[in-house]
């Protein structure tokens, strides 16, 4: 019988990848179509993780983390007396924070053994994520933490969003290519080094692409949206982090009735976010994984 079940849900960066590391603001929404979910039985004779079929081609990855999350912690993993069953992952290279996912997981696992204070739950998450990225600005530990959208600015409180957009969608389109977080930040900040204006100068245009962005939610306005969108794709392909199928898909996106896309997550692949009138989306002829409102 489960002592303890829970899930953790995907997330989505609606506009203030990259530039969110240096300072920068940042939108991001938790996506609840996608999560990773997972339960605790007590009282065991050791520690054991344990997978679904969906989960197992993930094993190494998984144990790798509880790995890090025990040496950070300097506890033996020995003296710990619970099976750990995991169900389902959030999807990984896709931009939905799959890495990140994960680590909330491990740190609310951790948190449920004894050996984390619900208030150190944030923090340690983005230190496991570090594993990952090399440097977590905390923006996708955020997103799947919280339970609507947020503007995020790394070291401060979050700030919710109130809602006021009428009859519009999002939508996430796959484009069948997986993008590396880490490549990319590193070809971003690679910039730094050929053109220190243009870094800082793209920087501050995907920042002012979130301040829009978030007074779009809130006044409900589609113009400042659209504006958004186009500002912070416009810093993706001077960033060169666009590739040609991503294109392809926001130009197919558009022709079917769109009114803007963007790219989410690290760029270099994964998905296109789209925003949409209701009543276009439901007639276009496009193939989104996702279709979800904030």
């Amino acid at each position: 019988m489960k002592d303890f079940s829970d899930q953790v849900f995907a997330k989505v960066i609606l506009c203030g990848e990259h530039s969110v590391l240096r300072g920068g603001r940042a939108v991001v929404t938790p996506l609840k179509s996608h999560s990773l979910k997972f339960e605790i039985n007590k009282n065991f004779d050791c520690f054991k993780l344990s997978y679904s079929d969906e989960v197992k081609p993930f094993e190494i990855l998984i144990e790798g983390t509880f790995e890090k999350a025990f040496e950070l912690l300097e506890v033996s993993k020995n003296h710990i007396k619970s099976t750990i069953h995991i169900e389902s992952l959030v999807p990984l290279g896709k931009g939905f924070g799959g890495s990140a996912a994960l680590c909330v997981f491990v740190a609310r696992s951790v948190k449920e053994l004894g050996l984390l204070t619900e208030r150190s739950v944030f923090s340690f998450s983005v230190e496991l994520e570090n594993m990952f990225h090399g440097e977590s600005s905390g923006v996708d530990i955020a997103g799947c933490l919280s339970e609507s959208p947020q503007v995020y600015v790394r070291g401060k409180v979050l700030k919710p969003l109130e809602s006021n957009l009428k009859g519009l969608v999002f939508g996430l389109t796959d484009t069948g290519e997986n993008g590396d977080t880490e490549d990319c930040i590193e070809k971003v900040l690679r910039l730094k080094s050929r053109d220190q204006d243009l870094f800082y100068s793209l920087d501050g245009e995907m920042d002012e692409a979130s301040k829009l962005l978030g007074e779009a939610i809130e006044l409900g306005n589609q113009t400042l949206l659209a504006q958004s969108f186009a500002q912070a794709s416009d810093v993706f392909k001077s960033w060169g982090l666009i590739t040609e199928e991503m294109q392809k898909v926001s130009v197919a996106l558009k022709k079917q009735g769109a009114l803007a896309t963007k790219p989410t997550g690290s760029g270099l692949g994964g998905c296109v976010l789209s925003v949409w009138r209701e009543e276009d989306i439901k007639s276009a002829k496009l193939n989104c994984m996702d279709i979800f409102t904030i």
